[in-house]
């Protein structure tokens, strides 16, 4: 008699322990999953956003602003950001390049 109820026991604690750990295993990996894309786009958001600060100064939300009202976005937005920084690149080309015919000139 007390052989089966150890075995039954037995069999019951394995089956629990092979439930938790199923349990855990997906609940770490839905939880991970989560967490890492929204702390990509964060992060993705905050190096556009200083990089755009680095190109345009002041004017960076400015940029921003222009560049949500063209594609009708929030200007916090991923491709918006990119969009302004590509307009402050250009801009910051075609100024070396005045400056550039200015000296030649001179």
């Amino acid at each position: 008699m007390f052989s089966s109820l150890w075995s039954a026991l037995l069999m019951g604690a394995a089956l629990l322990a092979l439930v938790g750990a199923v349990y855990l295993h997906f609940r770490e990996r839905l939880l991970a999953s989560g967490r890492t894309k929204t702390v990509a786009l964060v992060k993705r958001r905050r190096e556009l956003t200083e990089r755009l600060q680095e190109l345009a100064g002041e004017s960076s939300s400015q940029l921003a602003q222009l560049e949500a009202r063209r594609q009708r976005d929030a200007s916090s937005s991923i491709p918006v950001l990119e969009a302004a920084i590509a307009r402050a690149e250009r801009q910051l080309a075609r100024e070396r390049e005045r400056e550039a015919a200015a000296q030649t000139l001179s």
